[in-house]
Formats: C-alpha cells, structure tokens, sequence
C-alpha cells in the first residue's frame, strides 16, 4: 500500500497532525509532508495549522474503496 493511501485511511478516525501520522505509519516527516501535499492538490485532505483531515471527496473516495 502506498504512503498517501496509508494516510488517507489513517485519516478516517480523526484528523491528526504531520508528528503522529509519521509515528503511528513508521515513516519519516519529509514523506508525510510530501504525501500530503499531494494529497492536497488532489483535493483529497485539508491542512490548517499542520493538522490533517479529509475532505468530502477524500471521505467519499475511501468510502467507495470499501464498498
């Protein structure tokens, strides 16, 4: 599984900071954030103050992965 799937279903549960989505996926910083911003262009995840959520279309695209 890629890194930014790997975040986008962390995501699922409660947004979380770029700190604990590399603690808890065991990747460094730099990853996250890279994933991240992809993720962001994408339109997938939202960032405000380095906390991470998914978005409607993010949520709708996970949604439909596990249908």
């Amino acid at each position: 599984m890629q890194l930014a799937e790997r975040i986008l279903r962390e995501l699922t549960t409660a947004p979380l900071l770029t700190r604990q989505l590399a603690a808890r996926l065991e990747a460094n910083r730099p990853g996250i954030m890279a994933a991240c911003r992809c993720l962001r262009h994408k339109g997938l995840i939202h960032t405000e103050g380095g906390m991470h959520g998914l978005t409607r279309t993010g949520k709708t695209l996970l949604a439909r992965a596990c249908a």
